[in-house]
C-alpha cells in the first residue's frame, strides 16, 4: 500500500471505493452532530473536493488502483490555521493512519500552515493515533442540542447589541481572559492567531456582544443555513453572574431560525456556558476530543542572546 497526495483521478475511484471506506471520522462543525449512519454520499464528497482544490489538500492510501483510505486538510478563517475535515480510515488499516496524518500536516505546512486542528469523537481509537502522528489535546467540548422551539419571552437585552468590526480586539481580550493558559498555548495565544483559527459556523452568521459601560464582557455568534441547523457560540467574563449568560443566550436563540434546531460546543473549561444552556432546555448528546498539532516552534519568552565578535 501507498500514501501519496491526492491525484484529481482519485476522485472518481472514490466514486467506486468510497462506501467501503466507511464515514469520516473528523469532526468539523459541519459534521458535529450527525449520525455515523447517515454520511454524505460518495459523489457529494467528490464533488466538494473537486471544487475546493484552492483552500483544501488531501492523501490518500492506495492498494493498486483502488483507494483505502482518504483524509484532506482545510483552512478554517485564515491561512495559518487548518483543519483535518476528512479521514476515512476502516479499522482494518487504521495504523496507516499515523503516516497519513503526517503527511496531510506536510501538506498544510506548505501552504504556511502555523497548526492543524483534530476534532475525533471522545472515546475514538484514532485518538491515540493522532497523538502518535504529533497531536496533543487541546481540549473537551460536549455538543449540547436544543430541539426547535419557540424562544421564551423576552428580557432585558439592551446591554447586547451588534458586534461591529472595531469589536474584534476585544472579542479576542474576551478569549484571553476565558480561556485557560494551557488551552490558549495550543488553541492560539496572540489576535492574528486567534483571527486564523475561528471556525466557520455557516452560511448566514450574527454577532453579538454584552457591554457594561463601554466594556465587552460577552461575545456569541450564532450560523444558520448549515441543512437547517444552527450553531451557536458564546464566552462570557468569568465575573458576569448567571442572569448575564441567560440574557446572552436568550439573545442567541432569537438570532437563529426559530424552525431549526440549535447545536452548540462547550469547552470543559467553561462550565457556565453549560449550565445556562441547560436552562434554556438544551440538552448533552455527544462529547468531542479537540486536538492539534503546531507546525511553527514557538518561542515561550523573548530573551537576549549575547553577541558575537
Amino acid at each position: 500500500m501507498t500514501i501519496r497526495r491526492l491525484r484529481t483521478t482519485d476522485l472518481l475511484w472514490y466514486l467506486i471505493d468510497g462506501p467501503r471506506l466507511g464515514p469520516s471520522l473528523a469532526q468539523t462543525w459541519d459534521r458535529v452532530g450527525k449520525s455515523a449512519d447517515s454520511p454524505p454520499s460518495p459523489r457529494s464528497v467528490a464533488g466538494g473536493l473537486a471544487l475546493h482544490r484552492e483552500r483544501e489538500r488531501g492523501s490518500v492510501l492506495t492498494e493498486g488502483l483502488h483507494l483505502r483510505a482518504l483524509a484532506s486538510v482545510r483552512t478554517r478563517s485564515g491561512p495559518k490555521a487548518w483543519e483535518v475535515h476528512l479521514l476515512n480510515l476502516p479499522p482494518e488499516i487504521e495504523h496507516e493512519g499515523i503516516e497519513l496524518l503526517e503527511g496531510l500536516c506536510a501538506l498544510a505546512g506548505e501552504q504556511g500552515g502555523e497548526r492543524v486542528f483534530l476534532r475525533l469523537p471522545a472515546l475514538n481509537r484514532v485518538v491515540d493515533l493522532a497523538r502518535e502522528a504529533g497531536f496533543v489535546r487541546c481540549t473537551q467540548e460536549t455538543l449540547y442540542s436544543r430541539e426547535a422551539l419557540p424562544p421564551a419571552e423576552q428580557g432585558d437585552e439592551s446591554a447586547i447589541r451588534q458586534l461591529e468590526p472595531s469589536d474584534a480586539y476585544q472579542v479576542f481580550l474576551l478569549y484571553d481572559r476565558c480561556v485557560p493558559s494551557r488551552v490558549k498555548w495550543e488553541y492560539a495565544m496572540t489576535f492574528d492567531e486567534w483571527s486564523h483559527a475561528l471556525e466557520s459556523p455557516g452560511k448566514r452568521v450574527r454577532q453579538g456582544v454584552y457591554e457594561v459601560r463601554g466594556s465587552v464582557r460577552g461575545w456569541a455568534r450564532v450560523g444558520s443555513g448549515r441543512q437547517s441547523v444552527n450553531s451557536l457560540e458564546a464566552m462570557m467574563h468569568p465575573s458576569e453572574d448567571e442572569a448575564a449568560w441567560d440574557t446572552l443566550v436568550s439573545w442567541a436563540l432569537r438570532q437563529g431560525r426559530s424552525s431549526a434546531p440549535f447545536l452548540s460546543l462547550v469547552p470543559s473549561h467553561q462550565p457556565e456556558q453549560a449550565r445556562a444552556l441547560e436552562r434554556a432546555d438544551f440538552v448533552p448528546v455527544r462529547q468531542y476530543q479537540l486536538m492539534v498539532k503546531p507546525l511553527a516552534v514557538r518561542v515561550k519568552e523573548r530573551a537576549f542572546a549575547p553577541a558575537r565578535a
